[in-house]
C-alpha cells in the first residue's frame, strides 16, 4: 500500500466552507476510485507551529499501489480537487510512502 500524504498551507483568508468543500471532494474519491482505500484529513493541532513551516492541514490517502495514484492524478476527480484547492492554498507538499498491509 501507498500512503499519499498532502500537506497544505492554506491561505489565512481561506474560509472554513472552502476547506470543507475540498475535504468533501477528497472523500467523494473513496466512492469513485477502486484503488483508493481510505481518505483521512484534518488540521495541524501541534502547539509548535514553527516546525510545521506554515503547513496547517493534511490529507492522507491510502492507495493500493503507485499505479492507482497515477490513475487518480489523471482522473476528473483530481482535476476538480485542483480547482478547489488553487484559490485557498499558498503551498502544497506531497509525499508518497510505501507501507505494508
Amino acid at each position: 500500500m501507498i500512503r499519499h500524504i498532502l500537506l497544505y498551507k492554506f491561505r489565512e483568508d481561506a474560509s472554513a466552507e472552502a476547506i470543507q468543500a475540498l475535504a468533501s471532494k477528497f472523500l467523494e474519491c473513496e466512492e469513485k476510485l477502486t484503488g483508493l482505500k481510505k481518505v483521512e484529513h484534518g488540521p495541524n493541532v501541534a502547539d509548535n507551529r514553527d516546525l510545521s513551516r506554515g503547513f496547517n492541514y493534511c490529507f492522507l490517502m491510502t492507495f493500493k499501489d503507485m499505479a492507482e495514484i497515477s490513475e487518480y492524478i489523471a482522473s476528473q476527480e483530481h482535476d476538480e480537487i485542483v480547482k478547489l484547492d488553487k484559490p485557498i492554498s499558498e503551498g502544497l507538499l506531497v509525499f508518497d510512502m510505501e507501507v505494508e498491509e
